[in-house]
């Protein structure tokens, strides 16, 4: 049997030498597993053609990678803040963290701006989910995302969109605005300056400003216009809720000065009928008496006398009846406090009279308040219609136009005296108060008889 053992290794060992046998052919000699594989030389390669090996994605990268990533973008855009080449989105420059890379401390939610996709500081970084800093075309009306710890424009996605996600919504959104501003065939600008004209002609300097404003959003800043004006979706006139101004009562009358020269008498036809409680505290406060409880006249203390208008808008109306501070912060009602009579709050401002009329013309007196049911002496006059007023104050009367064969006494000179002084006077254009060499007092005032 040794004989036979011996005779089979000498011929395993003659085939594998020879590449015959029965056993696939292997190496002539078994390696040793506990010897170390001699080393391969390699042919020395020039300074030029070294590349580094691909090293861990969640490393930096201080060299360019043999392999570039398809998702990469070109060095102009990267974030990374130079032209040294395309960078892995796993590495520096990357959609992930803004030019740094995973495990940074910068990274997601930093306390710097993050761009998304490695957009940084480029007219296009609002692309592929990119965040520009310039926030001219955000809604007001948004407040901006906090607690990210990024800078992030209003509406804008944040660093956690999904980055095809952003891509689609930021190119839709840049469609959109292209075709509303640019690529539209609406004239914005002829628009907003005829509906100012129509409706307020003060407002014709600020066209430039709104569109600005609403640059993109158009369409939101005509919905807004028309709302606020008493329009309808689209820009008519729509059904009227509120009554036509008109009505009878006692007459009242003001002589009017500004800067002291003596400017004209302006007669106030109350609406007694339509708004009784309003409109004989005006009459009481002009006379500077009013019947008690008991019918007896009682003198008042503060009247509208040697006051002022306090407040003088251009094309829309003049603020006066604050008989107390004459800053329009004052005011005082003829009408005891907690009165169910009257309506009062303990501080004697007294309710408001239903139905409301509407601001429907220029010269209609109307009251000022500070909120619902919170009237007490001031009032002002309409210069123009004035629509978004209609429900909330309450028209009690209006100037009365002189007739040719009228007497002055009994009529006055009408909004010729209002527009006299609208041409003269000089106002803060904030504040809208006159100018102390403008102020427009009332010298005297009274009941027509």
């Amino acid at each position: 049997s040794k004989e036979q053992g011996t005779k089979k290794e000498k011929a395993f060992a003659s085939s594998s030498s020879s590449g015959g046998g029965s056993y696939p052919p292997m190496s002539a000699v078994a390696p040793n597993p506990f010897m170390s594989t001699p080393k391969k030389t390699t042919p020395k390669l020039n300074q030029s053609d070294t590349k580094t090996v691909s090293q861990n994605p969640f490393t930096l990268t201080t060299k360019e990678t043999t392999a570039k990533s398809p998702f990469t973008f070109p060095a102009t855009n990267n974030g990374s803040g130079n032209d040294s080449g395309a960078k892995n989105i796993f590495g520096s420059g990357s959609a992930f963290g803004g030019g740094v890379s995973f495990g940074n401390p910068n990274a997601f939610g930093s306390g710097t701006e993050t761009k998304s996709f490695g957009f940084a500081n480029t007219k296009n970084s609002t692309l592929f989910g990119g965040f520009s800093s310039n926030t001219a075309n955000a809604s007001p009306f948004r407040a901006p995302t906090s607690g990210s710890g990024s800078a992030l424009g209003f509406g804008e996605p944040d660093s956690t969109t999904s980055p095809m996600k952003a891509t689609i919504s930021s190119t839709e959104k840049q469609a959109t605005q292209s075709s509303s501003s640019g690529g539209s065939d609406t004239d914005y600008k002829a628009k907003l300056a005829k509906f100012y004209e129509v409706h307020n002609p003060s407002k014709l300097t600020s066209v430039d400003a709104n569109l600005a404003k609403y640059k993109g959003k158009e369409d939101e800043l005509f919905r807004k216009l028309y709302q606020k004006y008493g329009l309808g979706p689209d820009g008519k006139e729509k059904a009227k809720p509120y009554l036509e101004p008109g009505g009878n009562g006692p007459r009242v009358f003001m002589d009017l000065s500004l800067g002291g020269k003596a400017m004209g008498r302006i007669v106030i036809q109350l609406y007694a009928d339509k708004t009784p409680i309003t409109a004989e505290n005006f009459r009481a406060l002009c006379t500077g008496h009013t019947p008690d409880e008991n019918g007896v006249k009682r003198t008042l203390q503060k009247t509208f006398a040697q006051s002022i208008f306090h407040r003088i808008v251009p094309g829309m109306c003049l603020q006066g009846g604050d008989i107390t501070r004459s800053d329009g912060t004052g005011g005082r009602s003829i009408y005891p406090p907690n009165s169910p009579d009257y309506g009062t709050d303990a501080w004697g401002k007294f309710r408001d009279e239903l139905p409301f009329m509407g601001h429907a013309k220029r010269g209609l007196l109307s009251m000022a308040n500070a909120g619902a049911n919170q009237n007490s002496s001031q009032f002002f006059i309409t210069l123009r219609q004035l629509p978004y007023l209609d429900g909330k104050h309450v028209i009690f009367g209006e100037v009365v136009e002189p007739g040719e064969e009228e007497d002055e006494q009994q009529v006055g000179k009408g909004m010729a005296v209002l527009d006299r002084i609208m041409e003269l006077v000089v106002v803060d254009p904030k504040k809208h108060r006159p100018k102390n060499e403008c102020r427009v007092v009332i010298e005297a005032c009274g009941q027509v008889m």
